[in-house]
């Protein structure tokens, strides 16, 4: 009897040893949740496509016919829906090998199952593949693909039994459907003759394979300069990210009949159906040159906008405008204070020790500059005394009178009227008048 209470006490002893080394399990983990990173104010929708099925090789499933025909036309050269899962099950952890097709494949798929609003985290019920859909105002999204699968789970120390379903995140890649445009003039004001370098920024936009109108190109439209897009120091360059290289060059600007808008076509991008350069930026480089026709009020103002056109959306940029400067002179008799016209002025600068005259064109504007003297171009004040000339940058100009009113001579050699153009030592915001 004492022999038998002694094993009893020992194996009650060994009992609680043994409870206190064994970790303890709750209950499976029977809800999962998705959580979509990058996607803070999108709308979202969710439907399972792959789902698990013990009745088969691979232990999973498409949820129908339909989704699995997308698939298997999706990645070619599989004969039926298990050997394509068994394929996706060998590559799982280089998704990356897989993305183009597995892309055209949810794009496909997304019209064979009926999506339902999601909460974000969702909460499910079953392991499988859940698609994810997202949109939101300025941005296009790619579908999402979200894998809840089985495992061994630990929440804030408490493990769980397996098989419990394993959470999921995944990370949304979004692409802004903004244009923006930028030139390389720090102050905004430019002369007649200047060539601009604008950029334009753009992003390939996700389409569902669904869409009729899968399209994509950007245009601009410039008043005030003319292109330049060939020629020394020219340039026209489309360039796209993850592409080597200049993608498109100056004979895909493709003009209208004006000559002051440009479109390039950036179809190919976007129509093999897989979004494999979907998100990645395209930049678009040229150069345009200052012309010389002041508008109404006697100003050179160059105004720039771009767009892109995303199948049936337009997209148009902020607008690049830049500035010149008008320079009014008024001829006036030194005892009365009377205006004089018929006063002629040449206008030049100084360019180190030479002096450099203004060539202006009918408008008054500045056409080029010449260090002949004689080619310059001679401006008189009108009837008001005033003579104005437009087309400038920031800088120093003299008036130096060749020709006097009618009655009047010009004697010796009088002292050059001076004028400088300051720009206030900022950006231009308006065409500047001194």
């Amino acid at each position: 009897m004492r022999k038998i209470r002694k094993a009893m006490a020992l194996l009650l002893t060994l009992v609680m040893v043994m409870g206190m080394s064994l970790t303890t399990f709750a209950a499976k983990k029977v809800t999962a949740t998705i959580t979509v990173e990058n996607a803070e104010n999108a709308t979202l929708q969710y439907a399972q496509i792959i789902k698990a099925d013990r009745n088969t090789s691979t232990g999973w499933a498409f949820v129908n016919d339909d989704v699995a025909n997308e698939f298997l036309s999706a990645f070619s050269g599989y004969s039926d829906a298990q050997a394509l899962l068994d394929y996706m099950a060998s590559v799982a952890n280089n998704p990356d090998s897989i993305s183009g097709n597995y892309a055209k494949a949810l794009s496909n798929a997304v019209g064979t199952v009926t999506l339902g609003d999601m909460d974000n985290p969702q909460t499910v019920t079953e392991p499988g593949v859940y698609m994810v859909k997202a949109t939101e105002e300025g941005y296009t999204y790619g579908y999402m693909a979200a894998f809840v699968g089985f495992g061994e789970v630990e929440i804030d120390g408490e493990k769980y039994e397996y098989p419990s379903l394993l959470d999921a995140e995944i990370e949304a890649k979004k692409t802004p459907t903004t244009t923006t445009k930028t030139e390389n003039i720090d102050d905004n004001l430019v002369e007649v003759g200047t060539i601009v370098t604008y950029t334009i920024e753009a992003y390939v936009p996700y389409f569902d394979s669904n869409d009729r109108n899968k399209t994509f190109s950007i245009s601009d439209t410039i008043e005030g300069a003319d292109y330049y897009l060939t020629g020394e120091g020219a340039t026209a360059t489309v360039t796209v990210e993850g592409i080597q290289g200049n993608y498109k060059g100056a004979e895909d600007f493709v003009m209208d009949d004006t000559g002051h808008s440009f479109t390039i076509n950036l179809n190919d991008l976007v129509q093999d159906g897989t979004n494999q350069y979907a998100g990645n930026k395209v930049t678009v480089t040229y150069t345009a040159k200052v012309t010389g026709t002041p508008d109404e009020n006697g100003y050179i103002d160059v105004k720039n906008t771009a767009a892109s056109h995303v199948g049936n959306s337009d997209y148009n940029s902020n607008t690049v405008e830049l500035y010149s400067a008008k320079l009014i002179m008024t001829k006036k008799d030194s005892e009365d204070n009377k205006v004089l016209s018929g006063a002629g002025f040449l206008v030049y600068k100084m360019v180190g020790a030479e002096k450099e005259y203004a060539m202006f064109n009918e408008h008054n504007a500045l056409s080029s500059w010449t260090n002949d003297k004689d080619s310059a171009t001679e401006v008189f004040t009108g009837t008001d005394g005033t003579v104005a000339v437009t087309g400038l940058d920031k800088g120093t100009y003299y008036f130096e009178e060749k020709t006097a009113p009618e009655g009047y001579s010009v004697n010796g050699t009088p002292e050059d009227a001076v004028v400088e153009i300051t720009g206030n030592n900022g950006v231009a915001t308006a065409n500047i008048e001194v």
